[in-house]
């Protein structure tokens, strides 16, 4: 990931090998969290801070093409190439960082 103001690399986010090719990747509406799918029909939740993954959903069946998660952090939605949006309810224990601390 880079900065894009500054063009600064800031983190590198690994699935390691044979996740698949990254095809779909959704900011999530609480800071320093991206949600990532592709091919490998894992939808992965990364820390941007730290570079962590810290959530994973499974089941999707066929490569991921977009995914979002809803701005009250409960559900996440991805589409594929079969066509299908599925819908997760998630309970990921998201917090924003302030002044170095974890909030909620």
């Amino acid at each position: 990931m880079r900065h894009l103001a500054s063009g600064r690399f800031v983190r590198r986010l690994d699935a390691g090998f044979g996740a698949g090719i990254l095809r779909a990747m959704h900011a999530v509406p609480v800071g320093d969290f991206v949600l990532t799918a592709g091919t490998d029909h894992v939808l992965r939740l990364w820390d941007v801070v730290t570079g962590r993954c810290v959530g994973r959903l499974e089941g999707h069946g066929c490569d991921v093409d977009a995914v979002h998660m809803t701005a009250d952090w409960q559900h996440v939605l991805a589409a594929g190439a079969d066509g299908a949006v599925h819908v997760w309810d998630v309970d990921w224990d998201l917090t924003e960082r302030d002044a170095g601390r974890w909030v909620r």
